[in-house]
This record gives structure tokens, sequence and C-alpha cells, in this order.
């Protein structure tokens, strides 16, 4: 994972294929594609889940809800520096989906 100290260091070289490396290794970050799980859990049954499964998952779930912040700002970055940039679109369409993560938990809770 990327500490701030070394994202702070990448956007100053100003070089856009690093700052497009460490992009990417930011959204890698928090796409859940890598950490799901298979599950035969239907709306009439409980899931087959073990609780330390369960646990492990809503860690890694809490674990990905606290890079939003980080996530955000440095979406935000290429947004405002970089606006003809191709990753430009995608990093606006990613700050729009972390600002509604407040509101779906609201619905939730």
């Amino acid at each position: 994972m990327l500490t701030d100290y070394d994202i702070l260091r990448i956007l100053e070289t100003k070089d856009i294929s690093t700052i497009r490396k460490a992009y990417r290794k930011i959204v890698k970050e928090i796409h859940p594609s890598p950490w799901t799980v298979e599950t035969k859990r239907t709306l009439n049954k409980s899931s087959p889940l073990k609780e330390e499964e369960l646990e492990r998952i809503k860690d890694k779930v809490r674990n990905l809800v606290r890079l939003f912040p980080r996530a955000y700002y440095y979406f935000s970055i290429v947004v405002n520096e970089y606006p003809n940039s191709v990753w430009c679109q995608d990093s606006r369409e990613k700050m729009q989906i972390i600002e509604e993560v407040p509101r779906v938990n609201r619905m939730f809770n």
C-alpha cells in the first residue's frame, strides 16, 4: 500500500506515467474483485460462511472504507490537475461513487 508520503513524492515528480502507475495501484487496492468470496447464499437461507470468515470479510470491508477519503483526494488531483487525461472521466465517476457511500450507509442503518 502506498503511504501518503510516497504519493506526495510521486506527485512532486509531475511525471504522468509515474502518477498513472500510482493511480492504478490505488484503484486496485480499493476495488473489491480480488477479495470476493464464494457463497451459496439465497434469500431464504443464511450464509454457509463460518463466523471467522464473516469477520475476515467485515475487516476487509472496513479497510476498504477507510481508503475512500484518500482515494477521493487522489482522484480529485487527476480531475483538477489533469483535466485532459484519459483517466479524468474515470476519476470523476469514482469520486461520485465515493460521495454516494454515506447516503447508502444511512439507508441501511
